[in-house]
């Protein structure tokens, strides 16, 4: 099924989409953050990333998003512990 862009209800709708998700990778980057500096820097193993995650998307989604992360160079993971690289938050 192609999207009609012409259609002005249809990009709108695409529009939101996009939105939505840009926000969920945000929270999820965010969160990632938040927690490795609470932890001082050690990080959280990617399980328990998911564990508490695993209720508001797909494992597919979350394995995206953590790929992502990686490719965009504001995660490492190593060990399977996911730290955060990317820039501090702002004050």
């Amino acid at each position: 099924m192609t999207m009609d862009m012409n259609d002005p209800v249809t990009r709108e709708r695409h529009v939101q989409e996009v939105r939505a998700a840009f926000e969920l990778m945000k929270a999820v980057a965010d969160a990632i953050r938040d927690i490795d500096a609470h932890r001082n820097g050690e990080g959280i193993p990617n399980g328990e990333l998911y564990a508490q995650l695993m209720g508001h998307f797909s494992y597919q989604t979350y394995t995206a998003m953590i790929s992502k992360f990686k490719e965009m160079g504001l995660i490492s993971e190593k060990n399977n512990v996911i730290r955060w690289i990317g820039p501090k938050k702002e004050a």
